[in-house]
């Protein structure tokens, strides 16, 4: 079968996505918030659907639920970044007591992770294939001579070619070929892959039985994915490098048997038409077992096959046999014997990764993610010397929670610890607690201000929900230029003199007895010191 099983994507449309995420996140300041992640799917839907690059009405769709996937993760991680407070001030507004909404929360998440996975899963598997005819000569980037060369090998064998096609969720050509007298199919195909790869070119012998039965021999690279989608009667073997002519010497040695163990016999309907109305078939129930099979087991199942290195799949043959007298220990034996072995004339290498390397990659993002927040916060690398970055301003306001407007000249002539910081950045809730001790131990000496621009609604439900003392304002419009910064958290110390003397990118442990030793002695500084370069 061309078409792999989850469909490829196109290049163009996979940069599409990355550059409208990556539009939408410099907009939001590096790290926008969970509603803002949300926010973005109807925008880009709207890009996606009034782009003028668009080829026609179908890549504008296929583009749109790429964008729509990568949004969706990109919230799904925010999650896990903001240490799932969102669900869990959704469920304490449902009367959820606090020490359960953290469990509770994970578990929604993790709930929510699996359907969308599972539904993205069963929709990358279009309901019906569109097969269009065509010529292998349209197609660039096609083996040429390798495709020629297979075509002359099975029309040795006896086949004749009905038709090249491609199907319109693939990038990628395929020749169909019927054998009047055996009453099979083969197959050659390749495949242009999202990175603009080309595989390999593979060859398939398949043969369609009856009671559902079918019966295919190639030398495609084993995929997890295709044992993910595996059904009980449709039996499917692959070795890698394997010419056409053993394929197809094994494939009539395996049929022979099955049909004599099942009692069944070879449909004879050997035309394109029949062809394509039993891939559409086999669409259909790849589809179905997605959809009812449990995705943790299906995966965990697609993992170890690979590992295991198999290529094959009786499916419930032996079982069947077995219960007709046959022995299914020598049907086993029968596969392993007629195995086709690697010629330098089959062909050779991989369609894809395997699959578990591609799991490999979000479950090692995933921990990553989950174990930084258990590593301790670093401690701030301040200067040997104490450097006079800028002068600060003080023609700026914030506001308290309780609605007060708080002027930038009563921080005057003080040392100040001035934090930006946002309630959904998981790396300025880790610092809090630690601004927080500084606070207690200096706070005769210094006056911290933690800012954000968000609303005071959403600064006082994150004060209710962790009791922090720490002095919460809230700002409109811009920082002063002189505070400027990508992101947060970012934060500065502003001298008695009123010079910035420390920038801080990032969240650290300003509980540190470094950061104290700085901070007192700022706060030591005599007057002639606070009036230099005044």
């Amino acid at each position: 079968m061309l078409a792999f099983p989850f469909g490829v994507a196109r290049r163009a449309e996979r940069a599409a996505a990355r550059g409208l995420l990556d539009d939408a996140a410099r907009r939001c300041g590096g790290r926008p918030s969970l509603r803002d992640r949300l926010a973005l799917a109807g925008g880009a839907a709207d890009v996606a659907f009034r782009r003028g690059d668009a080829v026609d009405g179908r890549m504008r769709r296929q583009q749109l639920k790429s964008i729509l996937w990568f949004v969706i993760g990109f919230a799904l991680i925010g999650y896990v970044q903001s240490g799932w407070e969102e669900v869990s001030r959704f469920l304490r507004e449902l009367g959820v007591p606090r020490g359960v909404t953290g469990p509770l929360g994970i578990v929604v998440a993790v709930a929510a992770v699996y359907a969308l996975v599972k539904v993205a899963l069963v929709r990358s598997i279009p309901r019906r294939l569109e097969f269009t005819k065509t010529d292998a000569g349209e197609f660039p980037r096609v083996d040429r001579a390798t495709l020629d060369r297979l075509t002359a090998e099975l029309q040795r064998l006896g086949f004749t070619v009905l038709t090249d096609y491609s199907i319109a969720s693939a990038s990628g050509v395929a020749r169909v070929f019927a054998h009047p007298e055996q009453f099979c199919f083969a197959e050659v195909g390749q495949v242009v892959l999202p990175s603009g790869k080309v595989t390999p070119m593979t060859v398939a012998i398949n043969s369609v039985l009856q009671d559902g039965w079918t019966l295919s021999t190639g030398s495609a690279k084993p995929q997890g994915a295709s044992y993910m989608m595996r059904r009980p009667r449709n039996l499917w073997s692959c070795q890698p490098g394997a010419s056409a002519e053993a394929l197809y010497h094994a494939h009539l040695q395996r049929r022979f048997r099955m049909a004599n163990d099942l009692g069944i016999g070879v449909s004879r309907e050997v035309s394109a038409e029949a062809y394509f109305d039993e891939e559409q078939r086999a669409n259909a129930g790849r589809r179905e077992v997605i959809r009812r099979r449990n995705l943790a087991v299906v995966l965990v199942e697609a993992v170890l096959f690979e590992l295991r290195g198999s290529g094959e799949w009786l499916g419930d043959y032996p079982k069947l046999a077995a219960e007709r007298g046959a022995d299914a220990q020598s049907i086993r034996d029968l596969w392993q014997k007629t195995r086709p072995a690697a010629t330098e004339s089959g062909v050779r290498g991989r369609n894809v990764a395997p699959l578990w390397r591609v799991l490999l990659i979000p479950l090692v993002v995933v921990g990553a993610v989950f174990a930084l927040r258990f590593v301790p916060l670093p401690a701030p690398r301040f200067p040997l010397s104490s450097a006079r970055l800028a002068r600060a301003p003080y023609d700026w306001r914030v506001f308290g929670l309780d609605g007060k407007e708080v002027s930038a000249e009563s921080f005057r002539g003080k040392v100040v610890v001035l934090n930006f910081w946002a309630t959904w950045c998981g790396p300025c809730r880790d610092e809090m607690p630690a601004l927080e001790e500084l606070l207690e131990a200096l706070g005769n000496d210094i006056t911290v201000a933690c800012i954000s621009n968000e609303s005071a609604d959403v600064l006082r439900d994150y004060v209710d929900e962790t009791g922090t003392r720490l002095p919460i304002y809230r700002m409109e419009g811009k920082r002063p230029a002189e505070f400027e910064a990508e992101g947060v958290p970012v934060t500065f110390i502003i001298g008695k003199d009123g010079m910035i003397r420390f920038r801080q990118s990032g969240a650290v442990d300003w509980a540190h007895e470094e950061a104290r030793r700085f901070l007192s002695e700022l706060a030591g500084e005599k007057a002639e010191v606070m009036s230099h370069d005044s």
